[in-house]
């Protein structure tokens, strides 16, 4: 089921599509991102004896948490309201059915395919020593959060204060910083969440980090 967002309570401090976008994307990051990365892994040990039922099984994970990625752009940028207020960042879907169908095909083929290449090569960074993959998501992390906070952008905007603000804002923002490291979602490049310029070089960084991961295991 769908949430309009049109009714608008008072009391809360944001409204009802924004708080069922923050539930997927909670899920993601706790749910779909992690068991797909453990079934690629999984895959990739097994050197023999690849079932097609464990094929199978790996590309409904992916495609689960494509169709996912996929609803969040979706949702948002169809939205009436949020096109009116700001048409500069949503609209992008067209207005034609047929091309909102394709449209979000691709969005959820785009959110599949960047999670399989991450998992991929998360997978391989592990079979070759795990902290590699630490070293990896912590540097990458730390550049992103050293340039949020030297651009005054790091206290998200969700309303608190005080110490709960500084930990929903940690919270918040490695969140989605991993989220969009494995699938790729559009909507995460608004100016509120990670900055259009930032995740397109975070994009392009994941697709070279993919290669490097292939190179250090092959060597």
């Amino acid at each position: 089921m769908r949430v309009s967002g049109e009714f608008e309570d008072p009391d809360l401090s944001f409204d009802a599509m924004t708080e069922l976008i923050m539930g997927r994307t909670i899920k993601l990051f706790s749910e779909g991102i992690p068991g797909s990365i453990l079934q690629i892994y999984a895959l990739v040990m097994l050197t023999s004896n690849r079932t097609g039922s464990a094929y199978f099984s790996a590309a409904v994970s992916l495609l689960t948490t494509g169709v996912m990625g996929a609803t969040i752009c979706y949702d948002f940028d169809v939205n009436p309201t949020k096109r009116l207020n700001n048409p500069e960042f949503y609209g992008y879907i067209s207005d034609d059915a047929s091309m909102r169908g394709l449209t979000f095909f691709l969005l959820m083929n785009n959110s599949a395919l960047v999670l399989a290449t991450r998992a991929l090569a998360a997978s391989l960074l592990v079979i070759v020593d795990p902290t590699y993959l630490l070293a990896a998501i912590f540097i990458d992390n730390g550049l992103y959060f050293l340039q949020k906070i030297l651009r005054h952008d790091f206290i998200y905007w969700i309303p608190s204060s005080g110490i709960v603000n500084l930990v929903i804002s940690f919270f918040v923002r490695l969140v989605v910083k991993l989220v969009v490291d494995f699938t790729g979602i559009a909507q995460f490049r608004h100016p509120y969440e990670m900055g259009g310029l930032y995740w397109s070089l975070n994009m392009v960084v994941s697709n070279l980090g993919c290669w490097a991961s292939v190179y250090v295991y092959s060597s």
